[in-house]
C-alpha cells in the first residue's frame, strides 16, 4: 500500500464530501446519536462552503491507488485544525497520523 499525500483542489470536492458523509455516518455514529450524525453529514451538501475551505486552507488529501482515503486541513494562520477524516474502510492504518504530520511539518517549515 503506497500512500500519496497531496494538496487538494476544488476538483476533489465531490470525493471529499462523499468520504466525509460516509465517515460521519459509519464511524462517528458510534459516539453521536443518529440525529446528530445526520445533521453533521448533511453539511456535505454545501459544496460552495467546501470549495471555499479547499481554496483558502492548507487542505490535503491522502490517496491509495488514486482513491482518496483521507483528508485534513488547517487554516491559513496554521493555528486551527479544521478537518481530519479517514475513509471508514481505511481506519487504523496511520493515515490520519501521516496527514497530521504533514500539516505540522508545513507549519514548522513556514
Amino acid at each position: 500500500m503506497s500512500l500519496n499525500i497531496r494538496q487538494a483542489t476544488t476538483q476533489d470536492v465531490f470525493l471529499i464530501t462523499e468520504l466525509f458523509r460516509n465517515t460521519v455516518t459509519s464511524i462517528n455514529r458510534q459516539d453521536y446519536t443518529k440525529e446528530e450524525t445526520q445533521v453533521w453529514a448533511e453539511s456535505a451538501h454545501n459544496i460552495a462552503r467546501w470549495e471555499q475551505k479547499i481554496a483558502t486552507q492548507y487542505f490535503l488529501v491522502a490517496e491509495i491507488n488514486a482513491q482518496i482515503v483521507g483528508f485534513a486541513s488547517i487554516n491559513q494562520a496554521g493555528n486551527y485544525l479544521d478537518f481530519l477524516y479517514v475513509h471508514h474502510r481505511f481506519q487504523r492504518q496511520s493515515i490520519a497520523q501521516k496527514l497530521y504530520n504533514t500539516l505540522v511539518q508545513r507549519e514548522l517549515n513556514s
